[in-house]
């Protein structure tokens, strides 16, 4: 009985929104609208930004990833419903080789929201024959909301890494979140310090300069009022920092590409020491 109403729901959402949503994803959200505006440092970007942690936006995302997980919507990104899941087939090859393997995935995601990247790739994840685990590093308002409501044998949340990292995790995903904190070296290093076997970027805002750049994104109205503050990367600063530990097998250019000043990549990086 349950299943037809999800159906019958998901029917009716289909039939009515489809154009609404193709509107915001193909010219609010990801590409005409996203408007960036370059700062000198992180902190002038800070002050001219309100950030992630505003109540609107946690409430929205609250909101949008409960309906992905009961079923009455396929996918959802930064709290923007989807009538199909847009994969990044990438980080999905990536994740399943992890899972290959290391004979099991233990994983933590770096700011993960309340689980977007899981509910984007479970389908596959239930297809696994190994173990299976999503831990989920996110600011406190996130890890109080995702304990109460979302954890479950497979999805956890902390408020840092090294918690996270209590049984060994043997994987990390930095998925377009690393960009968004003050310090990202500092977790960068730490990831390095704490061994993971395996170290996963996507969509991480890649620049053309030979310096880190800092940029306030605003998100339209329409999504909900927000302005962040982000780091867009030179990618010798990032290689250069693993290369010592990590050989890079992989690195790939993004679908979604709301910059048109940087390039979105994905990288993955395996610890030299690890067979």
């Amino acid at each position: 009985m349950k299943k037809k109403y999800i159906s019958f729901l998901k029917k009716i959402t289909l039939e009515v929104f489809p154009p609404f949503l193709i509107f915001l994803m193909r010219n609010i959200f990801f590409i005409k609208k996203i408007k960036y505006k370059n700062y000198p440092t992180w902190q002038d970007a800070v002050l001219a930004s309100t950030g992630y942690d505003s109540e609107n936006v946690i409430e929205k995302i609250k909101r949008s990833t409960e309906l992905v997980r009961d079923g009455y919507a396929e996918y959802e990104r930064d709290s923007v419903i989807f009538d199909e899941i847009q994969y990044s087939f990438p980080l999905l090859a990536s994740l399943l080789l992890v899972a290959t393997n290391c004979n099991s995935l233990r994983l933590i995601d770096f700011g993960g929201a309340l689980g977007s990247s899981f509910y984007q790739n479970r389908k596959f994840l239930r297809s696994l024959e190994v173990n299976y685990e999503w831990r989920i590093v996110e600011q406190q308002k996130f890890v109080e909301i995702g304990n109460a409501e979302f954890s479950n044998k497979h999805i956890s949340f902390y408020e840092n890494i090294r918690e996270a990292n209590s049984n060994s995790a043997n994987v990390i995903l930095f998925g377009s979140s690393i960009c968004y904190v003050e310090n990202p070296y500092y977790y960068l290093r730490e990831a390095i310090e704490l061994e993971f076997k395996y170290i996963i970027f996507d969509r991480t805002p890649i620049t053309q300069k030979n310096y880190d750049t800092f940029c306030v994104q605003h998100v339209p109205e329409a999504i909900y009022k927000a302005s962040y503050p982000i780091r867009n990367f030179n990618i010798h600063n990032i290689i250069k920092l693993f290369e010592k530990d990590y050989d890079l097998i992989e690195s790939w250019i993004c679908d979604l590409q709301p910059d048109s000043n940087t390039t979105a990549k994905g990288f993955l990086f395996k610890r030299k020491k690890y067979i």
